[in-house]
């Protein structure tokens, strides 16, 4: 199941509280809009349900070659053929291969194309959104073979373009020996974002500090979403004029909790195993899951979650779009974000036979379901014939059976022996044999079928048989004519959805990706970057499908008969002929090229305008003496030689100067950390010398003192004794 990613927050915008907004503005109340919002939900839902719902359920059943369902298909009684024709599965596994060898085969499935003067950042675009948004950051070719299968079965398929906000870490460990490498290391580390210590630790030779790295690796992300989690409103004819789009999936609580979305809005939000997003995701065997309601850990609870734009008056200045999630099923029950929408998400939508002026069209799973079910009764009724009239059934006179007679009748061995009390008690019931008939209806809907997909088995290979009895121009017509049908899906699908997701991709690129990207193809290096990506806006993207004569091969014969017309006329008319360009010749290979699938253009021939051309000569210039010539080659190839020598001198010159300079950085480093670690020594002694002499000093003085007490009382002793006087006291 598809979980969405919370697309980047707009600066300045955020969820917007219509308390705020002045009375006189006008616009609508969260309450309004929440009941907006819910009627266009649940109208969409009821249209989806009774329209479009029992059609992907069918073709989903057919297509897995279950026709058990009594709505739609065919369930056989007990004692009957249960054999199923595989009529659906069969072509929708035709025509796939060849829609995705027309729309992938190519180095580029999407190029972009505006003001020529603008030539380097097309380029930038196309190789950014080729190589690295398709190929790099998503499974590309998976999601466009999804999206096909989808749209060939599920009448519409839907691919979403977001913005995905994504990092990593890397952890990287330091050994420092010394405190000043550690405030330098500790400095950088605080200075520079992205970066913080995860783990330090004193040992005996220093320090070892543990340095973790977040690294953005936010990008656009794309989505081949299952059909039936896409909600449009009813009337709507195109994605352009829809009032609704959105995205209804699933989620966990912790993990909405943990995009940023308002905790106690999640936890009210109603379990999604009580909800029920569309009849047929509860029918499939493979969607069923179990209640996670009574789980232990209400983080794992999972909850609807709607995710899409809306066009509306919110604010009061006028329609527009608006990006909103909100949680629970059509009764919406809490708006997690509401933004002016500002590029979060996009839709590209294939329908392979749109119906004009509807949304919803058709597709060939549509016109081959029937023709399976007359398929699957004709089948069966073939086999039930066969089983009848190699084993028929047998009337029975019971009282004239002997001990063991029933067994022996239902047992039906060779060579079994009926034991009878009497001849002529068994009968057998003989069935005409219907076979060809049932045949001949077999063939009949095979051409059908052939005639609705538009895919023929013979053109396929599937039977040369069929082919081998035909010409040459036969063959090539029956073969051109199979595949106009899906050639023309391939259009569609070119034109409308694939154009799409392009256009949308570099809108996404342009509004959110603000780094530069290094673009690593075979032709060298590219790099990308937002300042190229500043005229976006004014790109148009086309789409090249390969659509040519009809196969690879013959577009091939006639690219190369052009490249042979082309070189034999320029060769004729010679440069500057007003006709051919050397440009075109070059652009003819380049095409050549990319037909044959192997060779990367860019590694054959550059890149060239297509007035691109060789210089004219001088039709008044003399030729030149080829002495002259000898003596200017052996001349350019000295001064040559000479120079190359200089270079190498130079660059060796210049190495060495590096290496100089390089050894009295170290050792003034070196010399440097020297003086300052003796410096700290010196410093440290005469501390630990100071305290010494001030403890010595303090304990003489004390000692002084305890003298000079001692001897003041043995004179005032002596003094009262009359033995002695105290001088100046009186």
């Amino acid at each position: 199941m598809a979980v969405i990613d919370r697309p980047a927050a707009i600066p300045d915008a955020g969820f917007v509280d219509p308390s705020d907004m002045e009375e006189d503005d006008g616009g609508m109340t969260e309450t309004q809009f929440k009941a907006f919002l819910q009627d266009e939900l649940q109208d969409a839902d009821d249209f989806v349900d009774a329209n479009i719902g029992g059609r992907r359920e069918r073709n989903w059943d057919y297509y897995n070659l279950d026709m058990s369902n009594p709505q739609w298909g065919l369930p056989a009684p007990k004692g009957r053929s249960q054999v199923v024709d595989a009529t659906l599965p069969s072509y929708i596994n035709l025509m796939q291969p060849q829609l995705m060898d027309i729309m992938v085969s190519g180095r580029n499935i999407g190029e972009y194309e505006g003001d020529e003067s603008d030539e380097q950042a097309l380029e930038c675009a196309t190789d950014y959104v080729n190589n690295v948004v398709m190929r790099k950051d998503n499974r590309g070719e998976i999601i466009l073979k999804d999206w096909c299968w989808d749209g060939l079965v599920q009448v519409v398929g839907i691919v979403k373009a977001y913005w995905k906000e994504d990092s990593k870490q890397e952890t990287d460990v330091y050994n420092v020996s010394s405190d000043m490498e550690l405030a330098f290391l500790i400095g950088g580390i605080e200075s520079t974002e992205g970066i913080e210590v995860s783990a330090f630790e004193a040992g005996p030779n220093g320090y070892v500090v543990e340095v973790t790295r977040t690294i953005d690796t936010s990008h656009v992300g794309w989505e081949s979403i299952p059909p039936e989690e896409f909600v449009i409103n009813r009337d709507a004819r195109n994605l352009d004029d829809a009032i609704l789009q959105s995205h209804r999936t699933e989620s966990t609580v912790g993990d909405m909790i943990a995009r940023g979305y308002d905790e106690d809005a999640v936890m009210k939000l109603p379990t999604f195993d009580e909800l029920q997003l569309e009849t047929d995701r509860t029918e499939r065997g493979y969607l069923t899951q179990r209640s996670r309601q009574d789980s232990v850990d209400p983080m794992m609870r999972r909850v609807a979650i709607h995710e899409g734009k809306i066009r509306c008056d919110y604010d009061g200045t006028g329609v527009k779009w608006w990006y909103f999630v909100a949680g629970g099923n059509e009764d919406v029950i809490e708006l997690l974000d509401l933004q002016p929408f500002e590029d979060q998400i996009y839709f590209a939508d294939f329908c392979p036979y749109p119906i004009p002026h509807t949304f919803w069209g058709r597709c060939p799973a549509d016109d081959l379901a029937e023709i399976q079910l007359v398929k699957t009764a004709l089948v069966r009724q073939y086999l039930d014939n066969l089983y009848l009239t190699n084993a028929p059934m047998t009337e029975v006179e019971v009282n004239s059976l002997a001990k063991g007679g029933l067994d022996a009748l239902l047992t039906r061995a060779p060579g079994q022996l009926v034991p009878v009390k009497r001849l002529n008690a068994t009968r057998e019931i003989v069935t005409p044999l219907m076979a060809r008939e049932a045949l001949a209806g077999l063939e009949y809907f095979d051409q059908e079928a052939e005639a609705r997909s538009g895919v023929s088995k013979e053109s396929m290979g599937l039977n040369p048989e069929v082919l081998s009895n035909q010409s040459a121009t036969a063959a090539n017509l029956a073969y051109s004519q199979s595949v106009l049908r899906v050639k023309e899906i391939a259009r569609t699908w070119a034109n409308d959805g694939m154009r799409k997701l392009f256009v949308y991709t570099l809108r996404i690129v342009k509004r959110y990706d603000d780094f530069m990207t290094i673009v690593r193809k075979l032709g060298g290096n590219v790099k990308c970057t937002p300042e190229q990506w500043a005229a976006f806006d004014e790109f148009d993207a086309i789409v090249k499908t390969g659509l040519g004569t009809g196969s690879k091969e013959k577009d091939a014969l006639a690219v190369m008969d052009t490249f042979n017309r082309q070189s034999a006329m320029y060769s004729d008319l010679g440069p500057n002929n007003g006709v051919i360009t050397a440009g075109m010749i070059v652009n003819t290979a380049r095409r050549l090229s990319e037909l044959s699938g192997a060779l990367d253009p860019d590694q054959c021939y550059n890149d060239v305008p297509i007035d691109w051309d060789l210089p004219q000569p001088d039709p008044q210039q003399q030729p030149p003496d080829p002495k002259m010539i000898e003596v200017q080659q052996k001349g350019m190839e000295a001064q040559a030689k000479l120079e190359l020598e200089r270079q190498k001198a130079a660059a060796n010159i210049e190495l060495e100067r590096a290496k100089a300079a390089e050894q009295i950085r170290v050792a003034r480093e070196t010399e440097a950390a020297k003086v300052e670690t003796e410096l700290r020594k010196i410093e440290t002694q005469y501390a630990l010398e100071q305290e010494r002499m001030n403890r010595e000093f303090a304990l003489r003085e004390e000692e002084l003192e305890k003298e000079a007490s001692l001897e003041l009382i043995a004179i005032r002793e002596k003094a009262a004794s009359g033995n002695g006087q105290i001088p100046n006291e009186r």
